[in-house]
């Protein structure tokens, strides 16, 4: 029970620190972002790209861990 606990604490945590990650990339007025732009204009589609398609791995991972556990 204490480890099933655990992993789901560490699942929430994980995506919600994920969330923060996209949604301030996407969001334009978040601060670091003209940094970002500064130095790597052509490169933020490719930052977001890369952070979307690691968010929807990381949202089927734990889609399918509770389905396997039959949570959802």
């Amino acid at each position: 029970m204490k480890q099933h606990q655990m992993l789901s604490i560490f699942i929430i945590v994980s995506v919600s620190v994920m969330m923060c990650v996209v949604l301030s990339l996407h969001n334009k007025k978040e601060s670091f972002v003209p940094i970002i732009n500064r130095f790597y204009k052509p490169r933020v589609r490719d930052i977001q790209n890369y952070f979307s398609k690691k968010w929807n791995m990381l949202y089927n991972n734990i889609q399918y861990i509770l389905k396997k556990n039959s949570l959802l």
